[in-house]
């Protein structure tokens, strides 16, 4: 061996290096949790004539409305609703009692957009608000 010093440096570096990169790592670790999860409450308002109400429920990632409604209604026996399976998906029928007759339907509008997709294909993201107007169908 030429320069044991040399060799005795690159070796410690070799050595010291992955320790000081596993301390770094685990020091970011001990700061901040491995998987953040950030939940925001989304918001549900119903209107109907006789009908306004508001309801929150906590969400934490992108989901279609029929899996947020389904889960505020097992989480708050206040909210209830009822759908009807058809060719093109999922309807809501009926929200806490109030039935939507045969020239009306629940207006589905997210963060104040009439929305594009039924309950079963629509995403909210948490802190959207998911609207349900009960609306006559326009026969004109």
């Amino acid at each position: 061996m030429k320069n044991p010093l040399k060799l005795l440096v690159i070796l410690t570096a070799i050595l010291i290096l992955p320790v000081g990169g596993i301390l770094i790592v685990s020091q970011n670790l001990n700061n901040k949790p491995i998987a953040e999860v950030t939940q925001l409450k989304s918001t549900i308002v119903v209107e109907s004539l006789d009908t306004n109400l508001n309801f929150s429920i906590f969400q934490s990632s992108t989901q279609n409305v029929l899996d947020v409604i389904t889960k505020l209604a097992e989480e708050n026996n206040t909210f209830s609703f009822e759908t009807k399976e058809y060719s093109f998906g999922k309807l809501i029928t009926t929200i806490n009692g109030v039935e939507a007759k045969d020239t009306e339907f629940w207006a589905l509008y997210i963060n104040s957009e009439m929305a594009q997709l039924g309950i079963s294909e629509q995403t909210v993201n948490p802190g959207d608000t998911i609207k349900f107007i009960l609306t006559q169908i326009n026969l004109n």
